[in-house]
């Protein structure tokens, strides 16, 4: 399983390739993939939708765009993101197809098949079940000595 600078890796890497692109069409091959959405809906939902930024939160990718929307993604042990070019063959294990405005398209893989998306409104994000019982981010001004302390007693 990717570890956390991994996944903020992963999260920098997908900003750079699609942050302002727009998709065109979204195809969800692998529909256990999702949770609490069927791929009718996630096609619907992200049409014409643009990537405004992406995030993390714990091992989660966050995913935002400029409709009231967001992505929850789990990589999980084996999942990834290809940006790809027009002409580029699809990988094997490829689960989910963005195409984008500028005909690449962005494609979710995952060869052990662990990983899960969510597509949520942006105004209920922070309370996603994937999201709203994560400890505070490690590097951030949440996290404090007493935080450490506590969670350490808790483990006792």
């Amino acid at each position: 399983m990717p570890e956390l600078p991994e996944v903020e890796l992963a999260s920098r890497s997908l900003g750079r390739a699609v942050i302002g692109r727009q998709i065109v069409a979204a195809e969800l091959r692998r529909p256990k993939l999702l949770v609490g959405a069927s791929p009718e809906e996630f096609a619907a939902r992200l049409r014409n939708a643009s990537f405004t930024g992406t995030g993390r939160r714990g091992k989660h990718i966050l995913v935002f765009f400029d409709k009231p929307l967001a992505l929850i993604v789990h990589l999980r042990m084996t999942g990834r993101f290809h940006y790809l070019a027009p002409d580029a063959e699809l990988p094997k294990h490829t689960h989910v197809i963005f195409y984008l405005d500028n005909e690449h398209r962005l494609v979710f893989i995952d060869p052990r098949q662990f990983g899960f998306m969510r597509l949520t409104d942006s105004d209920s994000l922070w309370q996603a079940k994937e999201l709203v019982n994560l400890a505070p981010e490690p590097l951030s001004d949440a996290f404090t000595p007493k935080v450490l302390y506590d969670s350490l007693q808790r483990t006792r």
